[in-house]
């Protein structure tokens, strides 16, 4: 019933947040939250974020995993990389970077959260993107590597603590 409850929350804030209507279920109104939510049982919550600047080609990768209901600190990391054209490209990278750690430290039940929709998108609808081409192609074979990973877009106040560590790697 949690998962059923949080993935009702995610959808109704998804719809909430590329809607101009406000949503309204049963007589309340759905509230997108401003704090991160612990993931289920068993798993771990994986944090991305990038922080990308158009008058430059170079970004700041940050990631931060977290596990239990009350957001235990287990590991983060960031990355400085060049070479990359826009916030989607970064985005994917920040994913792709979290991927590998994640693998290398041995964690295989790990739930990624970003607040790039398109990039969730993307990844979860296995569409093709010109921009992101190998990139992506390093993701799903990353992903491939994870069978217990998913992907889930936040908004970005829930993602705060990755935002703070991409912005210190910029």
């Amino acid at each position: 019933m949690e998962v059923a409850k949080r993935a009702y929350e995610r959808v109704m804030e998804w719809i909430a947040a590329t809607s101009s209507v406000q949503v309204q279920t049963n007589s309340f109104f759905i509230d997108r939250g401003t704090t991160w939510e612990p993931p289920p049982q068993g798993w771990l919550k994986c944090n991305f974020d990038s922080s990308f600047h158009s008058d430059s080609e170079h970004s700041g990768l940050g990631w931060i995993v977290r596990w239990d209901h009350k957001g235990a600190y287990i590991d983060s990391d960031f990355a400085h990389i060049e070479g990359i054209h826009s916030s989607l490209q970064a985005e994917a990278s920040a994913f792709l970077q979290a991927l590998q750690m994640v693998w290398v430290k041995g964690w295989r039940n790990v739930w990624f959260e970003g607040d790039c929709l398109p990039l969730v998108n993307i990844v979860n609808m296995k569409k093709e993107n010109i921009e992101l081409a190998s990139l992506l192609e390093d993701v799903r074979y990353w992903m491939s590597k994870l069978p217990n990973c998913s992907l889930g877009f936040i908004n970005r106040e829930r993602n705060s603590a990755a935002d703070k560590i991409a912005k210190y790697a910029y």
